[in-house]
């Protein structure tokens, strides 16, 4: 009989929260009626690389929240019967296969004041400080990464050559992709109106941040890890020293980010803390921190709870 897997999403409307817990269902366990099986549509273009299968989350989508799951990489659209489940929904219990194996979802919802005007204001004021302030560093970077792979060419090493190559590249499509933070529609962002939920600690101070927030700062962990794993192959393949600190995709920092929901200090360092397990598993040609599945690379679940010990709120 596997083990449970216990994923917590919360998930905030103006008015509602819903709570859904998702789990891998022994095989030994019946499920639910046949009638309340859900489906999936595979979301065309829509990527959740770096995030564990069987996470589930609602977003906005042409004025309505739909509820996802994702599965191998890719956002699965979850139906029920012939229609949409859209959040807020009635409260179910529903399940869903993904790579032979079935997930269980439970969800119900509480009642939740949203966020008055001015609280979303002073998101909304920080929020345009931060892409800002983001998208200058990403300008000034330009220079510092044409320096390292220039420095990589001399030193023949030619394994963390490629690789910076494609760091630089997927920056690149980053700071193009950026959006206006003046022109951005803050009203169909659910962030904006949602109540902080977790609470985390680091260097001795506790931050609190929503969903949107907790899952961002988790990508982090997951992109650092991936990145981290990939340079240390490459350090490996050049026959380099094992030295992590010394590659520019841990002193930058930013693979990911795209200016919004965390401080990028917040975002560096939680993907720094990724990249450092993922280059010693990559050098060391081994799974100790993080596996990789259907293409994409993922940090433990314990390993994650240990870097980020987020706190429910509630």
């Amino acid at each position: 009989m596997s083990k449970f897997m216990i994923v917590y999403l919360t998930i905030f409307s103006s008015i509602v929260i819903i709570s859904c817990s998702t789990y891998k269902q022994p095989e030994a366990v019946n499920f639910v009626d046949q009638s309340q099986v859900v489906g999936t549509q595979p979301i065309p273009n829509e990527s959740c690389a770096g995030i564990n299968d069987g996470v589930t989350q609602c977003r906005s989508q042409n004025g309505q929240s739909m509820c996802q799951a994702c599965c191998s990489g890719v956002w699965q659209q979850l139906t029920l019967g012939s229609g949409n489940i859209e959040c807020p929904y009635r409260p179910t219990d529903t399940t869903f296969d993904c790579n032979s194996y079935k997930y269980y979802v439970s969800c119900n919802y509480n009642e939740q004041q949203p966020l008055s005007q001015q609280q979303q204001q002073q998101l909304i004021n920080q929020q345009q400080q931060r892409l800002a302030q983001y998208r200058q560093h990403l300008q000034q970077q330009q220079s510092l990464e044409e320096q390292r792979i220039a420095q990589l060419q001399q030193q023949q090493r030619m394994a963390q050559y490629r690789y910076q190559q494609q760091y630089s590249e997927r920056l690149s499509q980053q700071q193009k992709s950026l959006p206006n933070e003046q022109k951005y529609n803050y009203d169909s962002d659910p962030y904006f109106n949602t109540a902080p939920n977790y609470r985390y600690s680091r260097n001795g101070r506790y931050y609190e941040t929503n969903q949107y927030g907790a899952n961002l700062l988790k990508q982090a962990v997951n992109y650092g890890y991936e990145q981290g794993f990939r340079a240390g192959q490459a350090d490996r393949e050049d026959g380099w020293g094992y030295n992590y600190q010394d590659t520019y995709a841990y002193q930058d920092a930013n693979y990911g980010y795209n200016g919004f929901y965390v401080d990028q200090n917040e975002y560096n360092n939680y993907y720094r803390e990724g990249f450092s397990r993922g280059y010693d598993d990559g050098y060391n040609n081994r799974y100790q921190y993080g596996s990789y599945s259907n293409g994409n690379y993922s940090v433990q679940s314990a390993v994650m709870s240990q870097i980020l010990n987020l706190q429910s709120l509630r």
